[in-house]
């Protein structure tokens, strides 16, 4: 979730937090022995958790069931259920838990099975997408690469997991963003899903609303919130009204309508994503971060800055805690609570707080990915408050630079920083200078929508 910052007031961008996808059973390989009336009854009730999205009351089941594959020294079967125990960690969000274990599944299978088999392929997706979760985005992409090969040389081109890949890689791309490689990625992904899973299935919901997150990102609202509400529909009718997923397609419609100015609209959809992801992940989550900075946005738009605040910080400790101090998770909290320092005119921790999260952007994602461009226009927004205007210009004109490099010229965030550019020429007495650029920004919200 990304909030660009502008003179006139604030932008709020955003992207929505993924999960991996996540199998249900730990059912023996062939050539197993038949698993026992006791592991029958850890199955049953480990699937049921999981089924309701609560992932970390499932956790005993599964290592229990581990311990039951390595008393018995059946090997294939202890990398897969190693691979079990992972993902329930990963979706709870305890990855310095989930992260050994999947490398360790790793070792097991590819002693177990050999390097190319289908099973290995997806702990490589897995482990993946934990790197891309941690940020650790060159780690992830020889990941998924490999698997998406090993995917589609043993089970075809059009198998449902060859999209699980194909999202992750996805997602990845659009997160450092590169939208032209996100989107034949997840389109293909959809692609395969509806035609493999019929269209109202949950993991066809998983890929229409990571498309949905890149139309947003790229202005296109419209055909977001459609994708996001189809989305929700089939997580409704196949999970349930208090799934995760449904909470994380609350959210994601609920920051959609903030992004347009629509914050009432938005704020009960947010307070029913908070509730049920505190509910069934744990108030220590990430994805009870994300909705907490949402919540945080509608109580500045109400001037209830200390509230804000109080949600704002809460956030970035859960990032801290799950991430480290130098993830991209950190860098968004960073940018959130110096955009509050900001209005309450506490312009030099707002600076200090932007630039932390500068230098982690640029160490994380490169010196030209929108989240830096973020962070610069939201900086030279500091310096013009400050009336700082040499130190402005620059700022802004690199921001929009990237922006336009990476987003478009007729992204809602290249607008933002059209009409911060031009109050900054305002100021400086030169309407000349000011108008053209306040002229196109308008036109670019009005073509987005945007109020």
């Amino acid at each position: 979730m990304r909030t660009l910052h502008t003179v006139m007031g604030l932008l709020v961008a955003a992207s929505i937090v993924v999960g991996v996808s996540m199998g249900t059973g730990c059912t023996r390989s062939s050539g197993s022995g038949a698993a026992s009336e006791e592991e029958r009854r850890l199955e049953k009730a480990m699937e049921e958790k999981i089924r309701l999205g609560h992932y970390n009351e499932a956790i005993p089941e599964a290592e229990w069931l581990l311990e039951i594959a390595e008393k018995q020294g059946d090997d294939r079967m202890v990398g897969q259920r190693l691979h079990k125990v992972a993902e329930l960690y990963h979706h709870g969000g305890a990855y310095d838990k989930a992260q050994p274990r999947y490398e360790r599944a790793l070792e097991v299978l590819q002693k177990a099975f050999g390097d190319s088999h289908a099973q290995v392929a997806l702990t490589l997706n897995n482990l993946a997408e934990l790197y891309h979760s941690q940020g650790m985005y060159e780690r992830a992409i020889p990941l998924f690469e490999r698997a998406l090969a090993m995917f589609e040389d043993t089970l075809g081109e059009d198998d449902p997991f060859v999209a699980i890949t194909l999202n992750g890689l996805g997602v990845l791309y659009r997160s450092q963003g590169q939208y032209d490689k996100a989107l034949p990625l997840l389109s293909r992904s959809l692609r395969v899903r509806e035609q493999a899973l019929g269209k109202e299935h949950p993991h066809v919901a998983i890929s229409l609303a990571n498309l949905a997150g890149l139309y947003q990102l790229q202005g296109h609202y419209a055909e977001a919130l459609s994708l996001y509400q189809r989305a929700l529909a089939i997580n409704e009718k196949a999970l349930g009204k208090n799934h995760p997923n449904v909470g994380t397609e609350l959210y994601s419609i609920g920051r959609l309508f903030q992004l347009q100015g629509q914050h009432e609209r938005g704020r009960p959809l947010l307070e029913r994503a908070l509730a049920i992801h505190e509910s069934t992940l744990g108030k220590q989550h990430p994805r009870v971060s994300g909705t907490l900075k949402a919540l945080a946005h509608v109580h500045m738009e109400q001037g209830n800055d200390q509230q804000a605040l109080s949600l704002l910080e809460r956030a970035l400790a859960i990032s801290v805690r799950h991430s480290g101090q130098e993830h991209p998770d950190v860098a968004v909290a960073m940018n959130d609570i110096a955009g509050l320092y900001q209005r309450m005119k506490m312009y030099d921790e707002a600076l200090a707080a932007h630039a932390t999260a500068l230098l982690i952007n640029e160490k994380a994602l490169g010196r030209e990915h929108p989240e830096v461009g973020t962070t610069l226009n939201n900086m030279a927004v500091v310096y013009t408050h400050q009336e700082k205007f040499d130190k402005a210009l620059p700022l802004y004109l690199r921001a929009l630079a990237i922006f336009e490099r990476t987003m478009g010229l007729e992204h809602p965030d290249v607008a933002a920083t059209l009409q911060s550019l031009a109050a900054l020429y305002q100021l400086q007495g030169m309407p000349e200078l000011a108008a053209p650029l306040y002229e196109r920004s308008q036109a670019i919200r009005a073509k987005a929508g945007i109020r």
